[in-house]
């Protein structure tokens, strides 16, 4: 049985590591959704960390920017097997999902952009293999 947990330790919260998705990563954009991502080889903690934007340029009030972020955290969560599955074992992989629009949508097109995305991403780590 899937658990559709996101674990404090999944998430991605070092400065250094987001910048490092947004300067040397690659991305994926489907709207309203971009996503960066790097992986790197490792040998103790392997696994997916991910992050979520909402920048305050297009939403200047918190509520609007949480409710977003919450948003994007859901449809992550129960859609995260779609990448989690795909990815080898010894690889961490980072992953910044950016909504970049500046209109506030309904979850179920969140979710279908977000369920897009992790396809894509599962399918350029398997080319990476």
């Amino acid at each position: 049985m899937r658990r559709y947990t996101l674990h404090k330790d999944s998430r991605l919260k070092s400065q250094k590591s987001i910048s490092e998705a947004f300067v040397g990563g690659k991305s994926i954009q489907v709207y309203p959704i971009r996503v960066y991502f790097y992986h790197l080889p490792t040998t103790d903690h392997a696994g997916v960390k991910a992050a979520f934007v909402a920048p305050k340029k297009n939403f200047k009030k918190a509520v609007d920017r949480n409710r977003i972020k919450r948003q994007l955290r859901e449809a992550y969560r129960l859609n995260q097997y779609l990448l989690k599955d795909e990815i080898p074992d010894a690889w961490q992989v980072n992953v910044v999902f950016l909504y970049y629009i500046r209109e506030k949508l309904n979850y179920t097109v969140i979710e279908k952009a977000t369920q897009k995305v992790l396809k894509r991403l599962a399918k350029e780590m398997n080319v990476k293999q």
